[in-house]
């Protein structure tokens, strides 16, 4: 596993000129500056002195980037003296796009000539990109990069200089790393000049890292709504100092859940909501509110909107939207049962009684809605559907019916969603 540095190359600002020569200054590290040409060479000497070395330095550019200007780090500039003025007319006369053949030979010197300006402390590759107009060229960028990493390296972005619009792809290209190549995303990294009068003429290095964090809470927020799963924003939690014991009980919640232990995941819900309610300290701040909204229902009552019926219906008809057909069913059957109690919703031995004295009433038992969600709740359960001999001719077409929902996932859809909005009000 690697740290990986990478930084982008942008144009000439004017007459073939470098970027000025600035003093640099990272947030966490205010007693001294970096005075440097490239801010990416800033950050990988900031790096060092906080002791995560990169192990590699990752330039990319396109073929109008200034990889002359690495020419220039070199004392000996009269032995490179031929492929120097061969690149600097290449890049002058880019009024049209340059070929990558055109520009991609001299690369490899102007990689050496930047390793020895480092002492060879880094390996250095520098790379070529596209300039990204279009959707493809895009791509292709964000695949560059990918290039650039191995599986659980660490990577530090710096996305100073390069085109305008190159930041916006870094930072997509962050999160696409994280998911496809399991890296760990360091830092962004932001030289940002036009800040330098606010600090003594003294260049304030922005880290950008808490956009990620943004993205992340965006995902898990979107993965809850998908499956549920409060699991998702432990780690986030735990970023915004949580404990690991605290939002283990997130991982407890979901799993009871998901078992239809409602009554238990609503106890370990409330060992986290206050801690949440008092505040988060970082990103989380932001969405501190959309998590308590997703888990005030454990604050159940007999006559509050948060009691066991409402979550258990809400539940039912979250797993239908989610095709998760017997967590559906469950649900909507012990909210059947839920919703005829005032008390001890979740004692065995009460729940049995409220339902043995509502099927012997006749309004159950004339009911056909109810009967088939019964009977639904027991095929899917069961994974199959009982013998018809001795069973009544009501059941039995009952039965039928049940065959065809089971068939058919269209219908079967349609049909719990019509016996939920009938018998979950």
């Amino acid at each position: 596993m690697s740290h990986i540095l990478i930084t982008f190359l942008g144009k000439s600002e004017k007459d073939g000129e470098s970027y000025p020569n600035e003093r640099y200054r990272f947030e966490d590290d205010d007693t001294e500056y970096y005075e440097t040409h490239f801010f990416g060479l800033a950050v990988l000497e900031h790096l060092a002195k906080k002791g995560s070395q990169p192990d590699k330095l990752v330039v990319l550019g396109t073929t109008g980037s200034m990889w002359d200007a690495f020419f220039q780090l070199s004392d000996k500039l009269d032995e490179y003296e031929d492929d120097y003025f061969e690149l600097v007319e290449i890049i002058e006369n880019n009024s049209k796009y340059s070929e990558q053949e055109d520009v991609k030979p001299y690369l490899s010197t102007a990689e050496t000539i930047l390793k020895e300006h480092l002492n060879d402390a880094v390996d250095c590759q520098l790379r070529l990109i596209p300039y990204g107009e279009k959707q493809d060229d895009q791509i292709l960028i964000l695949k560059e990069m990918a290039d650039c990493v191995a599986k659980n390296d660490t990577v530090s972005l710096d996305i100073t200089h390069g085109l305008r619009h190159l930041p916006m792809l870094t930072v997509l290209s962050a999160m696409y790393l994280e998911v496809v190549k399991k890296v760990t995303i360091n830092d962004i990294y932001y030289g940002a000049r036009d800040m330098k009068h606010l600090h003594d003429d003294v260049v304030p290095a922005v880290n950008l890292g808490g956009l990620l964090q943004i993205a992340k809470w965006v995902g898990a927020l979107n993965s809850f709504d998908k499956d549920g799963d409060y699991a998702v924003f432990a780690k986030l939690l735990e970023d915004d100092g949580l404990s690991s014991v605290q939002t283990h009980s997130l991982k407890e919640a979901a799993f009871f859940e998901r078992n239809f232990n409602i009554s238990d995941a609503a106890r370990k819900l409330a060992n986290v909501y206050p801690f949440v309610q008092q505040g988060l300290k970082g990103i989380g701040k932001l969405f501190s509110q959309s998590l308590l909204n997703r888990m005030k229902w454990h604050k159940m009552g007999a006559d509050s909107e948060n009691n066991p019926y409402h979550r258990q219906r809400d539940l039912a008809k979250f797993y239908l939207e989610n095709r998760d057909y017997p967590r559906a069913v469950v649900f909507a059957f012990e909210a059947m049962i839920t919703k005829r109690m005032t008390r001890d919703f979740f004692n065995y031995s009460a729940r049995e009684a409220a339902k043995n004295s509502f099927e012997s009433t006749q309004y159950a038992q004339r009911d056909p809605n109810y009967n088939q969600l019964k009977e639904l709740r027991n095929v899917i359960a069961h994974g199959s559907i009982s013998d018809n001999e001795g069973v009544s001719k009501e059941k039995e077409k009952v039965q039928k019916l049940i065959r065809g929902w089971t068939k058919d996932e269209e219908l079967l859809q349609k049909e719990l969603k019509r016996l939920m909005k009938v018998l979950l009000l």
